[in-house]
C-alpha cells in the first residue's frame, strides 16, 4: 500500500505506539518498579507515578501488532528483503561504530554476531515478528471466511491459551507475551476487530469507556500480583486496553503526509534505541542525570529525553533509506529473477 494511501488516523497511533515503547523502556526497564504494590505505594507520588505511567505505555508493542493485523500482512519478497535490510543495517552499523569507538568493551566477534539479526540479538520483537510475517498467509487465509461466532470461538481457545495457561500459570507457551505465539494472538485479535468491531464507529464514546477502565485494571492488577506478571503483554487488562486504545483510533479517519511520513520510520525507533550498545548508553545517561532531580526536573527531563530520542531516530532512518532502498531493489530484483 503506498503512503498516499495510508489512513493517518492508524499512522499516528503507530507513532504514538512506539512513543509507548519508549515510555516502557525508560520507566520500567530504566527505574526499578515495585515488586508489588501495596497500598503504601498508592500513597506515594513516585510510585503512582511510575505505575501510571507503566500502565498507560505497557500497550505499545500490542497495538503495533495490532495494526498489522488490522490491515492484514501480504509477505512479499520486496518485503522481506526490506525487513531484513532495515533490521541488519542498524545492528551492523551500530556494532561497527561501537567496536571502534569503545574497543575494550566491543570487539570484532560482537561485530561479526550482529549480522545474525535474528539468532543473535537481544531483541525479541525482530525474530518474532520476522515468524509472523512469514506465516501471515497461512493465518489470513485460515480466518479468512470466519463468520462472528466462529471467529469468536478461535478467539476464546487463544485465549485460554495466552492468558489462562501463559499469564495465569506462567505456562511456556506464553508467559509474559514476549514471544511469536503472543504476537499470533494479538494478530488474529487485529484482524477480528477490522472484520467485526471496527465498523461500528457511532459507539466510540464506549471505547473511551472500555479503555479507561481496562487501563485503571493494569494500574490495580499491581495490588495481587508482581509487577512483571501485571504489566505482562499477555495480561488480560493490557490486551483489552490493547484493543480499546486501537479502536478509538479506528472510529475517526484522516490524512496526514507529514504523519505518514514520520509513521513510516517508527520501526526504526525501537531498532537504534534498543541495540544493546546504545541502551545501555542511554539509559546510563537517563539514570546519572536524575539521580538526585526533584520530581518536576526528573519528569521535565524524561520527556524531553524521549522526544530527542524519538526525533532522532527518524532523522537517521530517513537517511537510512538512501542507502538500503537502492540495495533492496537490486536484491530483490535478482531473487525474483532466479524464483
Amino acid at each position: 500500500m503506498g503512503t498516499k494511501l495510508r489512513q493517518s488516523n492508524i499512522e499516528l497511533l503507530r507513532i504514538i505506539s512506539m512513543l509507548m515503547i519508549l515510555m516502557v523502556h525508560f520507566t520500567g526497564a530504566t527505574f526499578p518498579l515495585p515488586p508489588k504494590a501495596t497500598l503504601t505505594h498508592f500513597c506515594d507520588i513516585n510510585s503512582i507515578a511510575k505505575i501510571l505511567m507503566e500502565s498507560f505505555s505497557i500497550i505499545g508493542v500490542n497495538c503495533f501488532v495490532l495494526i498489522s493485523g488490522y490491515f492484514g500482512i501480504k509477505p512479499s519478497v520486496k518485503g522481506v528483503v526490506n525487513f531484513i535490510l532495515w533490521c541488519a543495517f542498524y545492528s551492523v552499523v551500530i556494532y561497527a561504530i561501537y567496536t571502534i569507538a569503545k574497543p575494550t568493551q566491543y570487539n570484532i566477534l560482537d561485530l561479526i554476531e550482529s549480522f545474525g539479526i535474528f539468532s543473535h540479538t537481544d531483541l525479541w520483537f525482530i525474530p518474532a515478528y520476522f515468524a509472523l510475517y512469514i506465516i501471515a498467509p497461512i493465518i489470513n487465509k485460515g480466518i479468512a471466511d470466519l463468520k462472528a461466532k466462529p471467529f469468536i470461538l478461535l478467539l476464546c481457545g487463544l485465549t485460554f491459551i495466552n492468558v489462562y495457561l501463559g499469564w495465569g500459570w506462567s505456562h511456556k507457551i506464553n508467559p509474559t507475551g514476549y514471544n511469536v505465539m503472543q504476537l499470533i494472538y494479538i494478530y488474529i485479535i487485529g484482524r477480528f476487530l477490522k472484520v467485526h468491531i471496527s465498523r461500528y464507529r457511532n459507539i466510540k464514546h464506549w471505547y473511551i469507556v472500555g479503555y479507561i477502565a481496562s487501563f485503571l485494571l493494569i494500574a490495580l492488577s499491581t495490588l495481587f500480583c508482581k509487577s512483571t506478571m501485571a504489566f505482562a503483554y499477555n495480561s488480560p487488562f493490557v490486551i483489552s486496553a490493547s484493543a480499546f486504545f486501537f479502536l478509538i483510533f479506528t472510529s475517526f479517519r484522516f490524512y496526514s503526509p507529514n504523519i505518514n511520513f514520520i509513521a513510516s520510520s517508527a520501526f526504526a525507533v525501537y531498532l537504534i534505541h534498543k541495540m544493546p550498545p546504545v541502551w545501555n548508553d542511554l539509559k546510563n545517561l537517563l539514570i546519572d542525570n536524575t539521580k538526585n532531580a526533584d520530581p518536576f526536573t526528573f519528569t521535565l527531563f524524561w520527556v524531553l529525553f524521549i522526544a530527542l530520542i524519538f526525533s532522532s531516530c527518524i532523522t537517521i532512518d530517513k537517511f537510512r533509506e538512501l542507502v538500503t532502498k537502492p540495495l533492496s531493489h537490486f536484491i530483490t530484483k535478482q531473487i525474483k529473477r532466479i524464483i
